[in-house]
């Protein structure tokens, strides 16, 4: 087996930490194949020294999921990814960010999806959840959402609380702003809980066949249709491609060719 570290799997209000920390780990852990320990380390975030943590270990993963090139932590997204043996990513728009900033060519792994299959239902209401930090792309438009809105934030978050908003909606809401690098983590999310997602653009919407038309059209065509058949397509089309058993093996090729 292989000594893996992958920093930040245990911080369950994060997204990535359980889409592209725990659920990846938990499923190599439980075939066999990896343990934990100092072989590889899988780095993601900021807020620590890149050239302690590579020396610390064999070999280096850096895995970007957020688009801080532009910011004050570039510096360290920078060194991090120059260090790594190998950088990996969460969408093909990050790969290009990537590759324009330090000049590496990452490989892009999904995030799984982490709910069970629900089947496709009608409720009551718009529900916008994610990290507060992406409230900015929620605010733009907050005034024209002409349905009762429900927020669900890093304030007012717990897995109960999303658990239950999920599955009282008539669908959910994802604004988009500057930042086209994300995943679809949250479409896919609503897609599983048997909601149809009202995108906005990005990159990674499009690839699902979503974010592709006005998003307040798209908003009161969710409201006042039957988005049945809509949800069975998109639970059919994401159900291979984001499963975690297969992005468990995406990983597992990366650790392994690293380490062999």
């Amino acid at each position: 087996m292989i000594g893996v570290h992958w920093m930040f799997k245990e911080h369950p209000r994060l997204a990535s930490a359980r889409l592209r920390g725990r659920i990846p780990f938990g499923i190599l852990e439980r075939n066999g194949l990896i343990r934990s320990g100092e072989d590889v380390v899988i780095a993601a975030k900021h807020n620590w020294k890149a050239e302690k943590v590579r020396k610390h270990f064999k070999k280096m993963v850096m895995d970007v999921c957020d688009d801080h090139f532009w910011n004050q932590h570039a510096p360290h997204y920078k060194q991090a990814c120059e260090l790594a043996d190998v950088v990996t990513c969460n969408s093909l728009a990050m790969s290009d960010v990537i590759k324009t900033h330090t000049g590496r060519d990452a490989v892009v792994i999904d995030d799984p999806y982490e709910d069970e299959e629900l089947p496709p239902s009608i409720g009551e209401g718009v529900l916008w959840f994610g990290h507060s930090l992406n409230l900015p792309d929620l605010d733009a438009i907050r005034d024209k959402i002409r349905y009762p809105l429900t927020v669900v934030d890093s304030s007012n978050y717990t897995p109960q609380v999303l658990d239950a908003a999920l599955k009282a909606c008539r669908c959910t809401i994802i604004p988009t702003g500057i930042k086209q690098a994300k995943s679809a983590n949250r479409a896919i999310r609503s897609i599983r809980y048997g909601k149809y997602p009202v995108c906005g653009h990005l990159p990674a919407h499009e690839e699902i066949g979503l974010g592709k038309s006005d998003l307040l059209r798209e908003l009161d065509f969710a409201m006042n249709e039957d988005t049945t058949n809509d949800v069975l397509s998109l639970q059919r089309a994401i159900r291979e491609r984001f499963c975690p058993e297969k992005i468990a093996k995406d990983w597992w090729r990366v650790i392994y060719s690293i380490t062999h």
